[in-house]
């Protein structure tokens, strides 16, 4: 009889402990949402920017996205980046920002690093947000 009563106490704390370790992940996920969202966000629109950059045809928006990338480079992505990202985006704007109307834009250098920083971004949302994808094979690079 006794070892009904322990038993059913030990079971009882255990669901209990369980129960609150479950919230507790819940609770910091929870609070950790805006955060998350804005990081997401971020990377989403400085990948697409970079992209659009390192694949640019004529000069119509290069200035426009140069300065949308440059929001980003300088506030913006600064607040939920980590060094990864940090290094992939001063690597490209290294190239980028003296780049003038009229220059030749080294294209190919650009599609790498508009590359190094959507993997960068890739790595931290995956990681933020605990999501595991399969591994990047590196074929485009």
């Amino acid at each position: 009889m006794k070892i009904d009563v322990v038993l059913s106490t030990v079971i009882g704390a255990a669901a209990i402990i369980v129960g609150a370790m479950q919230f507790s992940e819940s609770f910091r996920r929870d609070s950790q949402r805006p955060f998350l969202e804005k990081q997401l966000d971020a990377c989403w629109t400085v990948t697409a920017t970079a992209a659009k950059l390192a694949s640019a045809q004529d000069w119509s928006d290069w200035a426009k996205d140069r300065d949308l990338f440059r929001q980003y480079y300088w506030g913006r992505l600064a607040m939920v980046e980590n060094r990864a990202l940090e290094s992939a985006m001063y690597r490209f704007g290294e190239i980028a920002f003296p780049i003038e109307e009229g220059d030749a834009v080294p294209t190919k250098i650009l599609e790498q690093r508009a590359l190094q920083i959507a993997y960068a971004c890739r790595d931290l949302v995956l990681d933020s947000w605990d999501v595991e994808l399969e591994a990047l094979q590196g074929m485009r690079k």
